[in-house]
């Protein structure tokens, strides 16, 4: 069997985990859904609200209307400068910013409000003050709500307003507000000036000490250092003059020192090598005593040599002269030794008295240079301090100069003050009421409508818990779907039984809705495992009756062999929609072994369709259900027909259902859409699963096509395909036609 689009989507399956976690949620298709069905309730509550704010803004603005002044501050760069160094930081934005909302703080405080209030006698003289000066505490309290200061964001304004009923009250309180404002920074400009004006002053006089003080250390090193030229550079040349002769003469005392001790060293050598220095020698050998004795020696020598040619050696004259010659030679040698030991000590004495005398003299250098060193460094740090002194007060003199200018800038700030902040403009004159408007409210009510029916849709989904769509079942129940029937409206084409609306009206939307839950069984399981069914709902008026009926119809039209079998004793309809003549007879009686089944199983006009009757009710319903008769004649009629329905009773009002669903192949639960609660349907299947009962699925009943949904457009789509299938077929035979359309459904 076709079925309409979408439709396949509502087959038999089970609910995954993910559907179980998600049954807590709503997805926007739900959403929308819940906003369309509660459209109207959104529309007419957004219109209260907007009628209620347009009402009472209307009321508002006839009794109690306000207006609204607006006045203009402009914030000036804070001189944030240093009065000692006159350093002004560059402007920036960010202490611009900083600025307005200082003033916008300092409008808004208490302690300006309250100033305002008790110097601006005008505010105390208007209406606004008259009403509320019965009530002081609450005066600056409405002042502070009626005024307000707003900084502008990146610029240099603060923008201000003032709220009266009166447009001229507004302005005029305003007026007063900016004049107050005006004053207390004037004084305070003025102060700051004063202030930094006496500040500059008192530094002033300090510098001027300080110069005093550095100029008269500055003499008193110049007496001190008592230096030719002064201490001012290039003077002080004569001690470097000195300082370097010194250590000329220094030098050369050295050397000549080191010369006298290498000679010392030199005649200690000789006089280790040969007894006496050469110096020593050369003295002796030139003395003229010993020139004489050598030349009389000589003399004395040519003589002798003469006698020993002409006397011999043996004679008396050489003899005699030998004897001459070895005096004088005597002579000689004490000569020499005499004066070798006084020209040995004496060279001594001289050379160590030479020594001596240059060692004092070297050590009379040393400490002149070292005076005249000490001396020097004295006047280097003299002139040091005096040119670092001298330094510091051509800077303080600059310094001073610098005061007495900004000294004399400050006296034409004290004259003309610079203020923080300047009124740009006064209060303006308002020309509308600024509160309530129209504007605001209006749109307001029918926000806040929206919110509200918004709130309350919302509210009434969370507290309405019936199964009203598919996704309710899959979501809530986790059961297979095997359809749903719509309500009856005016789509259908006339008036008939819905009980049997299969066979009277097979080309309606609810005749296909039976047909595709036919289908949709089929799927679910074999046939052989749906011989037996149970047709049962959670409490009464849940359309189980006209479910089990038209089920069977669309089996019997399909060619199968169907028996219905009314079970519920205590409210029975099988007699009603398929009337008999005589006393009723039904599965009472075969329970209690009063007749037979084929005494009141009864054929229908239907063909493959048999009914059986309740029967009159029972003392125990539930004992004769629970019965081995029960059981015995279900397995009796499954050689008979193909299905056996069973139309049971509501499963959670009394016990006999869940006993026929234990004598059951399969049980089908029917949920009246928008009436049945999930909680119910719940409790029923726990109880059901718990008697291990094979629930085959849900079939919702009546339910409302939304306008817009896609029930209702599939509802009219199948209208419009089935009017043309019938204009097709008007031709046919009346059998034949039926066959071809049902055909059409089952393919």
């Amino acid at each position: 069997m076709a079925l309409p689009p979408g439709m396949d989507k509502l087959m038999v399956r089970k609910a995954s985990p993910a559907a179980a976690a998600a049954a807590t949620t709503f997805t926007f298709r739900e959403v929308v859904g819940m906003l369309r069905r509660r459209m109207w309730l959104i529309i007419i509550l957004t219109g209260l609200m907007a009628a209620i704010f347009s009402a009472g803004c209307f009321f508002w603005r006839r009794t109690n209307p306000q207006y609204t002044s607006t006045g203009l501050i402009r914030c000036n760069m804070p001189g944030q400068e240093n009065i000692l160094l006159g350093v002004t930081p560059a402007m920036r934005s960010d202490i611009i910013s900083l600025q307005t909302q200082n003033q916008a703080m300092f409008l808004s405080s208490e302690y300006f409000l309250g100033q305002v209030l008790s110097k601006r006698y005008k505010v105390k003289s208007t209406n606004w003050y008259k009403q509320r000066q019965d009530k002081p505490t609450e005066i600056l309290r409405d002042l502070s709500k009626a005024f307000s200061a707003s900084p502008g964001r990146n610029t240099q304004f603060v923008q201000v307003f003032m709220r009266a009923n009166s447009e001229v009250e507004a302005k005029g309180i305003l007026d007063e507000i900016l004049e107050q404002f005006r004053q207390i920074m004037k004084d305070r400009a003025e102060g700051d000036a004063g202030e930094k004006l006496a500040a500059l002053n008192k530094e002033k006089k300090k510098l001027d000490s300080v110069i005093m003080l550095r100029k008269g250390k500055l003499t008193t090193l110049r007496e001190l250092a008592k230096v030719p030229g002064g201490l001012e550079r290039g003077g002080g040349g004569m001690v470097m003059e000195e300082l370097r002769a010194i250590m000329i003469e220094k030098l050369t005392l050295e050397a000549q020192i080191k010369k006298a001790s290498l000679d010392w060293e030199d005649l200690q050598e000789d006089v280790r090598a040969n007894g006496i220095s050469g110096a020593v020698q050369a003295a002796i050998n030139n003395d003229p005593t010993i020139l004489r004795h050598q030349a009389q020696l000589m003399s004395f020598q040519t003589h002798l040599d003469g006698l020993l040619d002409r006397l011999g050696p043996e004679h008396q004259e050489v003899q005699k002269t030998r004897t001459l010659m070895d005096s004088i030679s005597e002579q000689i040698r004490q000569r020499e030794l005499q004066l070798q030991q006084q020209y040995s000590n004496a060279e001594q004495t001289m050379l160590e008295r030479d020594i001596a005398s240059l060692q004092a003299e070297y050590e009379r250098v040393v400490s002149q240079h070292e005076v005249l060193l000490s001396r020097q460094s004295k006047v280097d740090r003299s002139r040091v301090e005096y040119i670092q002194l001298q330094a510091e007060i051509e800077d303080m003199q600059q310094r001073a100069e610098r005061f007495e200018e900004r000294i004399n800038s400050y006296k034409l700030k004290y004259d003309n003050p610079r203020l923080e902040a300047v009124v740009e403009s006064l209060g303006t004159k308002p020309r509308f009421i600024s509160f309530p408007r129209y504007s605001m409210f209006i749109p307001g009510g029918i926000f806040l409508g929206i919110m509200l029916s918004l709130g309350l849709v919302f509210l009434l989904e969370f507290l309405d818990d019936s199964i009203k769509t598919p996704s309710d079942i899959v979501k809530h129940l986790h059961v297979p779907m095997l359809g749903m029937v719509p309500e009856y409206d005016e789509l259908d084409s006339d008036e008939v039984e819905i009980a049997k609306i299969a066979y009277i009206h097979p080309h309606a939307m609810m005749s296909e809705s039976f047909r595709q839950i036919r289908t949709n069984l089929y799927y679910s399981a074999p046939a052989e495992n749906m011989r037996t069914l149970l047709v049962t709902s959670c409490s009464a008026k849940c359309g189980k009756t006209s479910t089990a009926v038209n089920l069977a119809i669309t089996l019997a039209v399909e060619g199968k062999r169907v028996l219905v079998v009314d079970a519920n004793f205590r409210k029975s309809a099988i007699n009603r929609l398929f009337a008999q003549e005589g006393a009723p007879r039904g599965l009472s009686n075969i329970l209690v072994g009063q007749t037979p089944a084929a005494e009141v199983i009864r054929k229908t006009e239907i063909e493959g369709l048999d009914v059986m009757d309740a029967g009159p009710e029972p003392p125990n319903p539930s004992g004769l259900l629970n019965s081995d008769r029960m059981k015995v004649f279900l397995e009796s009629q499954k050689g008979y027909y193909d299905h056996v329905i069973i139309d049971g009773p509501p499963a959670l009002v009394v016990s006999d259902a869940r006993i026929l669903a234990d004598w059951t192949d399969g049980t089908i639960i029917v949920v009246h859409a928008g009436d049945t609660s999930r909680g119910i349907v719940q409790r029923l299947i726990r109880e059901l699963r718990t008697d291990k009962v094979q629930i085959m699925g849900v079939v919702l009943n009546c339910v409302r096509p939304q306008k817009g949904g896609y029930f209702r457009k599939s509802y009219e789509t199948y209208y419009d395909y089935v009017g043309h299938r019938e204009t097709a077929s008007a031709s046919l035979p009346e059998g034949i036609a039926d066959q071809d359309v049902d055909s059409e459904k089952t393919s």
